[in-house]
């Protein structure tokens, strides 16, 4: 895969150690350039969303991280919750490589959708990165979104991915039958992150996790957002179809943009990176735009 070099970082955020990707201007502090901040979807590392990241090039600042209990971010904790509010961590450095990952001795239980935005919230701050534009991608949406409402500062906008759960699929067997309609629909290189992934988390973690995302009513939640807003779906996304993410822009009103991908299925950000990232960077130019007539 061509494009802008990545870098793996890891970072302790309270007793978490957290695996982050990140490209040159990201990785040297870039201030003068906008952030982008990638969020995976349930189950998955980072990895998936490289191919974006890549498409991203050096213009702006990229970065991504693995939440806490999925791929490589591990800590020696019983409670998320409590962890996090360990005394924050500093910067880590630099790991070159990837593979590398902490030891990971919290239950494989569900991790609570709270606890990643807090997660995430906590990221932010240790890495010293102020009102990026955040991506969430899948469950990842869920996870923006939560964060955003607890911490309005934290984002400059928001480009979401196939925001889940379609309330008329939140229902276990549901969703798992959306899934496993997506899956031929997507290419088959993706298939070996996915099975890598899957099996670091678990699967007690990642059922007991979408359970708690299936609770979750992230329509109730948009409608508050002050920020702009981009969503963006596969023309071919059974997991969250067309006609949920044109009703949530609806739900939210003017101000917001749906883009469907013709041909693409739940996995955007691997299966067409491109039209994805064309999408990131106009929402980053936007906010510019809204600084700069500030």
């Amino acid at each position: 895969m061509t494009g802008a070099e990545l870098h793996t970082v890891w970072d302790q955020v309270g007793a978490v150690r957290m695996r982050g990707r990140v490209n040159a201007r990201a990785l040297a502090g870039d201030r003068g350039a906008p952030h982008v901040v990638l969020v995976h979807g349930l189950g998955m590392a980072t990895d998936y969303l490289e191919p974006t990241m890549r498409a991203l090039g050096n213009e702006m600042a990229v970065s991504a991280l693995d939440l806490p209990g999925f791929g490589g971010s591990r800590g020696e904790y019983r409670s998320l919750d409590s962890a996090l509010r360990a005394p924050l961590g500093m910067t880590g450095g630099v790991i070159p490589s990837e593979r590398s990952e902490s030891r990971d001795t919290h239950p494989a239980g569900a991790t609570r959708l709270s606890e990643l935005a807090q997660a995430l919230i906590d990221w932010l701050r240790v890495r010293e990165i102020v009102a990026p534009v955040l991506v969430g991608q899948s469950h990842g949406c869920q996870v923006v979104v939560e964060a955003v409402t607890r911490a309005p500062g934290h984002a400059s906008a928001l480009v979401l991915n196939a925001p889940t759960m379609p309330v008329e699929h939140r229902g276990m067997l549901a969703m798992l039958w959306r899934v496993a309609i997506d899956a031929p629909r997507e290419p088959l290189s993706l298939v070996p992150h996915v099975v890598r992934d899957y099996l670091r988390a678990g699967p007690v973690r990642i059922l007991a996790t979408l359970q708690d995302a299936l609770r979750d009513g992230i329509e109730e939640k948009l409608p508050t957002i002050r920020v702009p807003v981009t969503i963006v779906t596969g023309a071919r996304d059974p997991v969250s179809p067309p006609a949920w993410c044109e009703w949530l822009v609806r739900l939210m009103g003017a101000g917001t943009r749906l883009v469907v991908v013709p041909g693409a299925a739940h996995a955007v950000p691997f299966s067409h990176p491109h039209e994805l990232a064309a999408e990131i960077v106009a929402m980053a130019r936007r906010v510019e735009v809204i600084r700069v007539d500030r």
